[in-house]
């Protein structure tokens, strides 16, 4: 028998179920609606930054920032190598890099074109002579059952068909760390590339390249390299022009935290035209401050003295027009590095003035302005992001 309490007990459940149905649509209808807020604020927050950083298209194309490279441990081990490799071989005067390949990977998300290619392009200056070689580095953090997988049978056959093409020696420098770093491993071996034909390498192979003294065995390797057919001649303009860049490249480098990414060199095809890239300014720098780097340019000129009315003319209009080009494609900022002999050397001229390509759209400068811009010979460069100045 059902008594009045039951169903009083029962229409109170009838009613709590109710309720708790009505609270939870409720607090489910809020959640979304809080989620909906956020996300909006989210985007709105993420449009303004975008309106921000392109509201005036001038100043976003010097704005390093946002060519901000972050770099995975990988390729951050990698750079190490590189970097140390490079190192070694820039500290003799006599070389230069003429490219240097990053391979970012285009907006499809593919690799350029040049990841086919050797890490590095460098050139000997001998004489009137320039003599090109190219290097593939690689790294490792030990031999595996006493060997190392250096390299794929496909990356093998680009780089034998970058040799033929061009011309000049290809060489593979194989870092192993062991008990060292990735910036300075324990071993380092180095053969030329018509002797690592195979995708694995032995340590007992290798051990027929390994190199004692690391630093100095590169370099006299290097130096030996003699080929004719590819050594090209240049004209005083041009080894007066070269000297100046080793100079400037060496001189903004002293900053343990910028590399030298490219070297623009105009050196000319074997039908005596110039490359493409002669259109570019002569350097791409880059400060790495950790897994970050921030790119900019540097185009260099050297005159022996001012002329009469105490200007220097730097480049020609068209030139000018070409650098505005590049430092917009590239959307880092371009710098101009005037050099002026006087009582010095084109290896050490007596005046350095360095000023953004904005502040040099003409082609004659003046030496009351750009004695605003000069570098006292004992300061040490720096790339100042947030400033936009080399100095």
């Amino acid at each position: 028998m059902v008594t009045f309490a039951d169903n009083c007990l029962l229409f109170m459940k009838k009613i709590m179920g109710t309720f708790l149905i009505i609270a939870g649509v409720v607090l489910i209808i809020i959640g979304i609606k809080v989620c909906t807020t956020k996300n909006i604020a989210t985007q709105n927050t993420a449009n303004q930054q975008f309106t921000t950083n392109n509201s005036n298209p001038a100043q976003q194309s010097t704005v390093a920032p946002e060519k901000e490279e972050v770099l995975t441990e990988s390729k951050q081990k990698g750079n190490a190598f590189e970097k140390y490799i490079e190192s070694i071989i820039l500290s003799n005067n006599q070389f230069t890099c003429v490219d240097h390949r990053r391979y970012e990977k285009v907006t499809s998300g593919k690799l350029p074109e040049s990841s086919k290619y050797p890490d590095y392009d460098f050139a000997r200056k001998e004489g009137n002579k320039k003599i090109m070689f190219s290097i593939e580095c690689v790294v490792r953090k030990n031999f595996f059952k006493g060997n190392i997988d250096w390299a794929k049978d496909y990356q093998i056959k680009n780089w034998n068909n970058f040799q033929k093409q061009k011309g000049w020696p290809v060489f593979v420098i194989i870092g192993i760390v062991g008990n060292g770093t990735y910036d300075q491993p324990e071993d380092v071996f180095m053969l030329p590339l018509e002797r690592a034909q195979e995708p694995q390498l032995s340590k007992s192979y290798l051990a027929n390249y390994k190199l004692i003294d690391i630093k100095n065995d590169i370099i006299s390797i290097l130096q030996q390299i003699k080929n004719s057919e590819q050594a090209q001649s240049f004209n005083i303009n041009e080894r007066n022009g070269f000297d100046f860049e080793i100079y400037l490249r060496d001189r903004i480098t002293q900053n343990k935290n910028i590399i030298c990414v490219n070297h623009q060199s105009d050196i000319k095809s074997t039908s005596g035209i110039l490359p493409e890239a002669s259109k570019n300014p002569d350097f791409d720098f880059a400060l790495q401050l950790g897994k970050n780097r921030f790119p900019f340019s540097v185009e260099c000129k050297v005159r022996k003295n001012f002329d009469d009315n105490d200007t220097v003319m730097w480049a020609k209009d068209y030139q000018i027009n070409n650098y505005n080009n590049y430092q917009q494609e590239k959307n880092w900022p371009v710098f101009v590095a005037v050099g002026v002999v006087e009582n010095g050397t084109y290896k050490n001229p007596e005046h350095l003035y360095i000023l953004p390509l904005n502040s040099a759209q003409e082609s004659f400068l003046s030496r009351e302005y750009l004695s605003r811009f000069e570098i006292k010979k004992e300061r040490d460069l720096y790339f100042d992001i947030k400033t936009q100045t080399l100095s």
